[in-house]
């Protein structure tokens, strides 16, 4: 009651000045209260931007690996694609190239004091032209203890052709004997006559790579015809 009557009392403008200053302490609360409400909506807006840039972040990382992986494996694919493509291209040649071999070899005429004379049947067994075939070839004479008496080398740069199928001979000549001797020796077994024989060519798939062929063979005097039988243990070798 006291306070009430003090109210009653009191002076308009002391009233006036009261009110206004309650008007001013609950706006400022109200203000207050803005606020706060307003930074804790910022600060729920930026958890949220936060927790979304995260999301996005992560996506784009996942993508980014994603994009990573199928690149890597499309060039895994390019290079299985290239390796096929090549496997078949190689094998399409080895089908088609030219395969040069030696099919026999035989003296031309008997042995005389001078000269051995040879002949060897070559023949290409591919599909395509063997190009600049060449001979080169190396004889030897070994004796029953396996010394070697005698050995040359010597070899033809005259270039010939042979096309799919063609069968055609070369011939060797051999002048190392020196003796009648060692001509006898040969013809009765005594010593083995023996000789190697290496045909370089080219195919029309690559100019610059040459193919080999070596065939070694060895003389049987008392067989007629074909007396040059291959080596089982020469050199005998076609790439």
């Amino acid at each position: 009651m006291k306070l009430l009557q003090r109210w009653k009392q009191t002076a308009i403008h002391n009233k006036a000045l009261v009110l206004t200053s309650a008007i001013v302490a609950f706006g400022t609360l109200f203000y207050a209260a803005a606020a706060i409400f307003q930074i804790c909506l910022m600060n729920s807006a930026a958890k949220h931007s936060s927790d979304q840039v995260e999301k996005i972040i992560v996506e784009m990382r996942r993508q980014t690996k994603s994009m990573k992986d199928v690149a890597e494996a499309n060039k895994k694919a390019v290079e299985l694609a290239a390796q096929s493509i090549k496997a078949t291209q190689d094998q399409f040649r080895l089908d088609q190239r030219a395969w040069i071999s030696i099919v026999k070899g035989s003296l031309v005429k008997p042995i005389d004091a001078k000269k051995i004379s040879l002949k060897f049947i070559i023949r290409n067994s591919g599909k395509t032209p063997a190009l600049r075939v060449r001979v080169k070839n190396k004889a030897w004479i070994k004796s029953d203890s396996g010394q070697i008496l005698i050995k040359t080398v010597s070899k033809n740069n005259r270039e010939v052709s042979y096309g799919p199928g063609d069968e055609k001979p070369i011939y060797v000549l051999w002048n190392n004997l020196n003796s009648q001797e060692l001509i006898e020796n040969i013809q009765s077994e005594k010593v083995i006559f023996f000789v190697e024989v290496e045909l370089i060519y080219f195919d029309i798939y690559d100019a610059d790579k040459s193919h080999y062929t070596r065939s070694c063979f060895y003389y049987i005097p008392k067989v007629k015809g074909d007396n040059l039988r291959f080596c089982e243990n020469g050199p005998n070798y076609m790439d």
